[in-house]
């Protein structure tokens, strides 16, 4: 699979960025009024309707014009636009409705929510409703005018997906990476396909990445080569043009269920990094939207940052600080602690976490997953989940 070297030709900032995509929105007749919301780094429709510029200018500023250019029209097909009215008929509809697999937080973040399935616990599918034009993706509203449910009209959409011409290249000896790559800007959501991906009889289990739109990726989890070209391709086109994610899966019956090889395999470093990497960038946008003022009145509270790093030895690990009571943790490797009583950072395993603080770790009902801590650990507790993790 080749796919053009990123090399863009000048780098862009954020303001500048924002003025590419404004101009090219408005190079659609069809487009609503748009505003910049320079202070939140995002683009406001007149419907309320937020695009949150963040990745997305990572992922111009990486790529080359090519790239550029496919980006910027996949948000002209999907963002600010008032011309497209769906059918009233749900009938009239059927023909253009396809799956949309898209990383979970894409569906959880934005403020204009979409109905969606939770897939492989990191990932969802909505409903679009496509033609060569547009993308428009179906709300709840949509569903309810035409009296469905979205597991109904998704049944429908899987089907005319499976009716769609792919691209599938695999090795002539039947190991090694296979994927498929049709161009057609649907292949992540030929994920849902279980029954034909089953057939392709990889060694061991069936392992899938879907690292953008354009590309899933397929191996098996007993073949070393074909695992290692998988997260080196997974790595070289992440971005490319727009990315979902770094998050391996393996197929358990007719689920997708998160996947890691064992610590001992030599490619568990490289997917353990792009596991973490897509993580922190969930974690970061959920981070810029629950900091945000209007979204919380106790004072205190706070999400703090998941922050990943590669130890001089190459393995992967993940902390969060906790400084003050009432901070929104994610779930990492470590949680530090700055005891008010001592000048040194204190390093704690979540699990400890979790055994000695108990209820005074509150889940939260959010994707990607957080606790609220409810107090901060007193000297006691502190000197506990310390003793238990020196035990060990």
């Amino acid at each position: 699979m080749n796919h053009p070297q990123n090399q863009p030709e000048r780098d862009v900032s954020r303001d500048e960025f924002a003025r590419i995509v404004m101009d090219h929105l408005h190079r659609t007749k069809e487009t609503v009024t748009v505003r910049y919301d320079r202070e939140h780094f995002r683009l406001r429709g007149d419907n309320d309707e937020e695009l949150n510029l963040d990745t997305l200018h990572d992922v111009y500023r990486a790529n080359d014009d090519q790239s550029r250019e496919k980006l910027l029209s996949d948000i002209a097909r999907m963002w600010f636009r008032e011309d497209y009215a769906l059918p009233e008929e749900f009938a009239d509809a059927t023909h253009d409705l396809l799956p949309y697999v898209h990383a979970r937080g894409f569906f959880e973040v934005h403020s204009r929510r979409w109905p969606y399935r939770v897939l492989g616990e990191h990932f969802g599918v909505g409903l679009a409703f496509e033609r060569l034009e547009c993308r428009q993706l179906v709300t709840q509203a949509d569903l309810d005018a035409w009296g469905v449910s979205l597991d109904e009209a998704l049944e429908i959409a899987k089907e005319t997906l499976r009716q769609l011409p792919a691209n599938v290249a695999r090795q002539k000896s039947g190991e090694g990476v296979c994927w498929l790559a049709t161009g057609d800007d649907r292949d992540s959501s030929r994920l849902l396909l279980t029954d034909i991906i089953r057939e392709w009889n990889m060694k061991g289990d069936t392992i899938a990445m879907v690292p953008h739109r354009d590309t899933l990726l397929i191996a098996g989890s007993e073949d070393r080569r074909g695992l290692a070209q998988m997260v080196e391709m997974a790595m070289a086109t992440g971005g490319f043009p727009r990315p979902i994610s770094g998050i391996a899966l393996r197929l358990d019956g007719d689920e997708w269920k998160p996947w890691l090889p064992p610590p001992s395999h030599p490619s568990y470093d490289a997917f353990r990094g792009l596991h973490l990497r897509t993580l922190g960038q969930e974690y970061a946008e959920q981070e810029q939207l629950l900091n945000r003022p209007h979204e919380h009145t106790d004072e205190g509270m706070l999400a703090t940052e998941f922050v990943a790093m590669r130890s001089p030895a190459g393995s992967y690990w993940s902390w969060a600080t906790c400084v003050a009571e009432g901070t929104l943790l994610p779930i990492t490797d470590l949680v530090i602690f700055a005891p008010p009583t001592s000048k040194t950072l204190v390093p704690v395993e979540w699990q400890k976490v979790v055994d000695v603080m108990g209820d005074l770790l509150e889940p939260l009902d959010m994707y990607p997953p957080r606790y609220r801590m409810r107090a901060l650990p007193s000297e006691e507790q502190l000197a506990r989940m310390l003793s238990e993790h020196h035990a060990e």
